[in-house]
């Protein structure tokens, strides 16, 4: 492999800072993102292991994030950090009937393709202990960065500390993680897989990205009534970046979209007299909806 060193552009007063490591991982990423997207890179891996998956979780779960945050670190993803660069940020493109894909599906209807930098993290099964042995059995050198056991630098770092010397309580340590990382993954999977089944059953009657405007057709209220808010907040909040995409985040932020689930899925027992005559637009997170008939 043919390898480069990406020079990171610092502001002039970046000893001011104060979430260094924040800033300093965002400028990692992009630097990253930009270097894909130049050398025509689609998938970037990264050497996370399962150690740093087990901190982050135990980290999160301090900070009270909910399920998603508890999957652990995921072994693909969207790429992060890189919100608004073209090419690398994932983005919402119409995909009209006629294309390849479209022309083994019945439907005529216009359906949305995303696209963007895949990052994967093939090395989460494995324990950082394993990998430096296998380095060092195989003469490969590698370099361990001093700031990662500085347990006043980062709140990682101090939830790597405490691992180390053994003060965790038995529910943190790695066996319980690993489970609740486990149970995480399949409510997260089935929670998504329900989100898919709906999103399925809309349908895009018109789409317009110059102007961040999508027409949907959602299905009746049997199709939904069923289902927890979780599950109607993750379908409204993947259509609503369709028009304006959000930052990709650790903890996805869909508190706002609660609210208005309740006037996009109304239950049965709680429809409308119209579908959308009389009902003023309501904004959410940005996004203004317009009931319409």
């Amino acid at each position: 492999m043919e390898s480069e060193i990406l020079p990171l552009e610092w502001s002039e007063d970046v000893h001011s800072v104060t979430a260094f490591e924040t800033l300093a991982r965002r400028l990692r990423f992009q630097a990253l993102g930009r270097a894909c997207r130049r050398n025509r890179i689609e998938a970037l891996l990264t050497g996370h292991h399962r150690d740093d998956n087990v901190e982050t979780t135990i980290w999160r779960l301090a900070c009270g994030a909910p399920v998603s945050g508890l999957a652990g670190i995921p072994a693909m993803a969207r790429m992060p950090e890189c919100h608004g660069m073209f090419g690398v940020s994932e983005v919402a493109t119409p995909r009209r009937p006629g294309s390849a894909r479209e022309s083994r599906s019945k439907s005529s209807t216009p359906s949305l393709a995303h696209t963007g930098l895949v990052i994967c993290r093939p090395l989460l099964e494995f324990p950082k202990a394993d990998l430096e042995q296998l380095c060092r059995d195989n003469d490969i050198p590698f370099v361990s960065d001093p700031t990662n056991f500085d347990p006043t630098l980062t709140p990682r770092n101090a939830v790597r500390a405490m691992r180390r010397s053994g003060r965790l309580p038995r529910a943190l340590e790695e066996p319980s993680i690993a489970s609740l990382i486990s149970s995480s993954q399949s409510r997260l999977r089935a929670v998504t897989n329900e989100s898919n089944t709906l999103l399925s059953k809309c349908r895009v009657l018109e789409f317009s990205p110059a102007v961040g405007s999508l027409t949907v057709e959602f299905p009746p209220a049997s199709s939904y009534s069923s289902l927890h808010s979780d599950i109607l907040a993750l379908t409204l909040r993947r259509i609503t970046e369709v028009v304006a995409p959000q930052p990709e985040n650790h903890f996805p932020a869909q508190a706002y979209l609660f609210a208005a689930t309740n006037h996009v899925f109304p239950r049965e027992n709680n429809l409308p007299s119209s579908s959308g005559k009389g009902r003023p637009p309501f904004t959410p997170g940005a996004v203004m909806f317009r009931p319409i008939e």
